[in-house]
């Protein structure tokens, strides 16, 4: 009677071969992990930039009306004037500014202007300023990197907290204290648990 040889299966080869899919695998999930944190880190400090280059637009608008001897407080927030002797940041003639529209992968917000003091500016009363809220955590920490080198880590809530109209520095090194621009946190309504970006107009 013949008898048949069987051939065992060799399961070393195999679990090697599972093991190397898995390291590769492995490390491509982290190369992809990495490619996209920096990718956001990217997208962020862009958001940054052009929330900056608004500001300094708007900023600018104002600065040309004040050149020609109009005073801040006849400048509204308007593309038509609400009565005589007023006048039209907006206006389409002589056209010194444009409304500007955020970002809207960082900033659910809007522009607006307002008042707030902030230490160590000027006198400390209220300033002008111009305020964006809604802006991201990452876009807001990088404004305060490219205006002040803070750390990109740093929270916002770090660098001030806006309470009613005035600006309360926060505990790290790069704070708000004597920052006629940056990005803070807010506590109270209606910008409650919101990030906001503010820049002077006028420093009082």
């Amino acid at each position: 009677m013949r008898k048949n040889n069987q051939r065992g299966f060799a399961i070393g080869p195999v679990l090697v071969v599972v093991a190397l899919i898995a390291i590769i695998g492995a490390a491509f999930t982290a190369s992809n992990r990495g490619t996209s944190n920096q990718n956001n880190n990217s997208s962020a400090k862009s958001y940054a930039g052009l929330v900056m280059y608004q500001s300094s637009h708007l900023k600018h608008g104002f600065e040309r009306y004040l050149g020609d001897g109009i005073s801040l407080a006849d400048i509204e927030w308007t593309s038509s004037p609400s009565a005589a002797g007023k006048t039209a940041l907006f206006a389409p003639f002589p056209g010194y500014a444009v409304m500007q529209k955020p970002p809207p992968q960082a900033v659910t917000g809007v522009w607006s202007r307002g008042g707030l003091s902030v230490p160590g500016v000027g006198s400390g009363a209220i300033n002008d300023v111009l305020l964006l809220n809604g802006v991201s955590r990452d876009a807001c920490a990088w404004i305060n990197a490219s205006l002040y080198g803070a750390d990109t880590n740093q929270s916002p809530v770090s660098f001030g907290v806006i309470s009613s109209s005035s600006v309360t520095p926060g505990a790290a090194s790069v704070n708000a204290t004597g920052r006629a621009e940056g990005c803070v946190a807010a506590n109270s309504a209606p910008l409650a648990s919101d990030y906001v970006f503010y820049s002077a107009i006028k420093i009082n």
